[in-house]
């Protein structure tokens, strides 16, 4: 098993060996070199969750759990996954709007949990390297599943320490 060694662009352009447009999966298993390798408090801004409204084509692979590796990864939000890929939103009861601010604000706990603690593990839970856990400096600890598209997050106040879907659903 190959692991993929990268940061943030998650963007199928940037993690294939095969033609951008049209590649069938990542090159290896993603993990969180920069997060793990520097221990710096690093996060960046992700390009695989709505990327594809600017560039079709170019986007994290809806199938492969993009909500997942956007916690595993530690990475910032960015607007252009938010419902029709632009500002400003519109409608604030439209479902899908909702389903996405609901994730912003669950996304917000995490990471004012872990912005400025040091990613210090990871490692593979399962033989087939689809579940996956990160740990923090200060105790926080995530494992996601990326077979079932759930996750877990232990030691921040206001998370249940359940396993949930990762979905906006």
């Amino acid at each position: 098993m190959i692991l993929s060694l990268y940061f943030t662009d998650w963007s199928s352009d940037r993690l294939c060996n095969t033609p951008v447009q049209g590649a069938p999966a990542p090159v290896g298993v993603p993990i969180p070199l920069f997060q793990l390798v520097f221990h710096d408090c690093y996060m960046a801004g992700f390009s695989g969750g709505g990327y594809a409204v600017y560039s079709p084509g170019y986007d994290w692979w809806e199938n492969r759990t993009p909500r997942l590796y956007e916690l595993l990864f530690a990475s910032t939000p960015a607007y252009n996954w938010l419902p029709g890929g632009s500002v400003p939103i519109g409608d604030m009861d439209r479902v899908d709007v909702k389903q996405h601010l609901a994730w912003l604000k669950l996304w917000n706990v995490y990471y004012q949990a872990i912005a400025a603690s040091e990613m210090i593990s990871h490692r593979f839970l399962s033989a087939d390297y689809m579940v996956q856990q990160i740990e923090f400096a200060n105790g926080v600890i995530g494992e996601f599943n990326m077979i079932t598209d759930e996750f877990r997050i232990v030691n921040i106040d206001g998370f249940d320490e359940d396993w949930r879907k990762s979905n906006m659903d």
